[in-house]
């Protein structure tokens, strides 16, 4: 009859259109909304200085729409803003590192001549607390330019060529007192001189980290071997060696 006529037209289409709208709602919150709030949730973690945070995209690389494209863009922020940080901590860990070293001869030397009043090496100790405190100026004004430089991956190596050997005598110098108190016998034999192209004030604080852990991981009346030999520098003492 009509009314059957009317009726079942009315529920089809009824029936169509809430599972159109239950679709399209199913769509909406899988393509925008959730990701939206995975996108809120990461930010708000970075806000509290997480950086470790990462959200995936909606779609595979060959389907890329505008809100992957924001997605991906928010990766590489937080990826730039961790290493920002990493950067920075490591820079303060250095530069509290690099500072300690030359207080320390400073008060190595210092001590020295007070026990020895009358030391043949005044004049040797005075110059080595002069060169030190200079250190120390020169790490201070350090981190005031690399606190205001704009990209501090940039690192900038000299072409200037630096005589290895004379970076490895002048370090061992600066632990002297350290090596006099431990009685060690300290060689240096070099089969060639190396030349390095390279900042001379870097390479003095490498070979001056591995040459003091070299002495201050060594036994009373231990040994120091450092050779130069094809480009190659080793360094050995007769400390106790490192756990595996």
């Amino acid at each position: 009859n009509s009314v059957i006529q009317t009726l079942i037209p009315t529920i089809y289409w009824s029936a169509v259109a809430v599972g159109l709208t239950l679709f399209t709602r199913k769509k909406m919150r899988d393509t925008y909304e959730e990701p939206l709030h995975r996108l809120a949730d990461a930010t708000q973690q970075v806000a509290e200085g997480d950086f470790s945070v990462y959200v995936p995209t909606i779609h595979t690389a060959d389907r890329l729409d505008y809100l992957d494209v924001m997605i991906l863009d928010f990766n590489k922020m937080v990826a730039e803003l961790g290493s920002i940080e990493t950067m920075r901590t490591d820079f303060i860990a250095n530069v509290s590192h690099e500072i300690k070293t030359p207080l320390g001869v400073i008060r190595g030397f210092s001590e020295n001549m007070k026990e020895n009043p009358g030391t043949k090496k005044r004049e040797y100790y005075l110059d080595q607390i002069i060169r030190q405190t200079e250190e120390v100026d020169s790490l201070v004004k350090e981190m005031i330019t690399t606190s205001k430089a704009a990209d501090w991956k940039q690192v900038k190596i000299g072409d200037v060529l630096i005589s290895v050997r004379s970076v490895i005598e002048d370090e061992m110098d600066r632990l002297e007192v350290q090596t006099e108190e431990k009685r060690l016998n300290v060689t240096l034999r070099c089969e060639d001189d190396w030349m390095l192209p390279a900042d001379r004030k870097l390479l003095e604080q490498a070979f001056f980290a591995i040459l003091s852990n070299a002495v201050s991981y060594n036994r009373e009346e231990g040994r120091i071997r450092i050779v130069l030999k094809k480009g190659i520098c080793t360094i050995e003492n007769t400390g106790d060696n490192i756990p595996p």
